[in-house]
């Protein structure tokens, strides 16, 4: 073979012939329009990686929200009342809440609170572990740092009254305690306006936990539900009940539609499924847990086979998070619109990432990093005390305000492929950074985003794709 028609050949293997694309154009945010939260957080969506997937729930929250009945088509079985338009369009989605207990221990619970106290959702679910953690948070304060709970010693002399009081009301009124009915009586006793479980009490929304009673073996409420129950075993919590009960808010649901925001578990098999669902969490699906699995997993009756579906795992500006750093910002831009952050402090990013540091887990580490970087940019040389061997010109306190840090910026070629390029450009546009450290694949990927376009093809609800 000639060496022309090898070379041709070769070619033809490596450099593939460009196609055209539809789909959402893949860019960032333009932080030139200056610190818009609203804008910010609708440019997730064409960011691409994680980010998108963040954007893709933040417009199924949407969705949920902005059901009515009314959009639907009148069907022929339909009572008098669900054919009048004014009832129709009165008819909302029945939104299902579920997380777990590492929820509640960072700052994630203020969020939960505030959805509750305002009624926008209808359901909640959550693990024991979530109760034991919401009683002891309004017995005695957790800081970060603080591995020791405290307030386990009050648990016992604040509850074992209450379950007194309840085997009165099982002995002389005939009452059947489930679970969820135990919470509200909690909810009720705790009298604490810092609580979900005193604003789910309050406002009548059901807080089931099926695993009421599989709290960790150490864990103070399982200790001293175990512990009355040996002294006083005619008191009786249908566990069963509790079932037929939550599998119950979802088969008489109907007309209504339902969905689901899951912060690290699952719920909602019956009645074919959720309309709307969205995961967030940091498993991965090889792990076999159901709610770190596909969207294409329909088939197990989770979610209906459509495409309002979206898990989102990772963001491009954390290596990895879970639900602290994505629920504040998924509230602010859906919930929050309709009640005013919690917040009726305005809807400010500012006002998020403030708490962030103290907010703990992962989320705290994006808040210490968000404090270095502030720290990288206000250091000035001024602030250092002058040394004795330095030259004239250091002594000099004006110049020695107009000396900055050096900032070096690295990134991988993966970073330029999302919207994130954006941002690197507008840091180097207004020489936000001294430094630019990439590899050879992100110099190519710039260049080819010159030459073209990149474009988010994946169908919203296949995140995999």
């Amino acid at each position: 073979m000639r060496e022309a028609e090898l070379i041709e050949k070769l070619k033809s293997v490596v450099f593939k012939k460009s196609e055209s694309l539809e789909g959402i154009k893949i860019e960032g945010y333009d932080f030139g329009n200056g610190l818009n939260v609203s804008q910010i957080l609708e440019s997730l969506g064409p960011t691409g990686t994680q980010a998108s997937n963040l954007g893709d729930a933040i417009e199924i929250v949407k969705q949920m929200i902005e059901w009515r009945l009314s959009h639907e088509q009148v069907t022929k079985d339909c009572s008098e009342e669900m054919k009048s338009p004014t009832h129709r369009e009165f008819v909302k989605c029945k939104i299902f809440l579920g997380f777990t207990s590492n929820i509640l221990s960072p700052g994630v619970r203020e969020n939960i609170r505030h959805l509750v106290k305002h009624n926008l959702v209808d359901v909640l679910v959550t693990t024991s572990g979530g109760i034991e953690e919401e009683i002891l948070k309004c017995l005695a304060d957790k800081s970060k740092g603080d591995l020791h709970s405290k307030g386990d010693d009050k648990l016992e002399d604040w509850i074992v009254p209450i379950l007194d009081r309840m085997l009165g009301e099982q002995n002389t009124d005939h009452v059947l305690w489930t679970p969820s009915r135990v919470i509200a009586r909690l909810g009720k006793e705790i009298n604490n306006k810092s609580s979900f479980l005193y604003w789910a009490y309050k406002n009548s929304i059901p807080v089931y936990c099926p695993a009421f009673f599989c709290t960790a073996l150490n864990g103070p409420l399982r200790k001293t539900l175990h512990s009355y129950s040996i002294r006083n075993p005619s008191l009786l919590v249908d566990s069963m009940q509790e079932h037929a009960m939550l599998h119950n808010e979802s088969l008489h649901a109907n007309p209504r539609k339902t969905a689901m925001i899951i912060l690290g578990g699952d719920a909602n098999m019956m009645c074919n499924g959720a309309d709307f669902k969205v995961i967030i969490n940091t498993l991965e699906k090889f792990n076999g847990r159901d709610f770190s699995a596909r969207s294409d997993d329909v088939s197990w009756g989770k979610v209906c086979a459509s495409d309002k579906f979206v898990k989102v795992k990772y963001m491009c500006f954390l290596v990895h998070y879970g639900a602290t750093v994505a629920f504040p910002l998924l509230v602010r831009e859906t919930f929050g619109k309709i009640q005013g952050y919690e917040y009726n402090q305005g809807l400010s990013l500012s006002r998020i990432l403030n708490p962030v540091p103290s907010t703990g887990f992962l989320v705290s580490y994006l808040g210490e990093a968000i404090e270095i970087v502030n720290q990288m940019l206000e250091w000035r040389l001024s602030h250092d005390q002058v040394a004795e061997d330095c030259s004239e010109e250091e002594n000099n306190p004006t110049y020695r305000e107009s000396v900055k840090c050096k900032i070096f910026l690295g990134f991988t070629s993966n970073i330029i492929l999302s919207g994130v390029r954006d941002i690197i450009r507008y840091l180097a546009e207004h020489r936000m950074v001294d430094v630019i450290v990439t590899t050879t694949g992100g110099i190519e990927e710039d260049i080819i985003k010159c030459f073209a376009n990149t474009y988010r093809v994946s169908r919203l609800g296949h995140p995999d794709t």
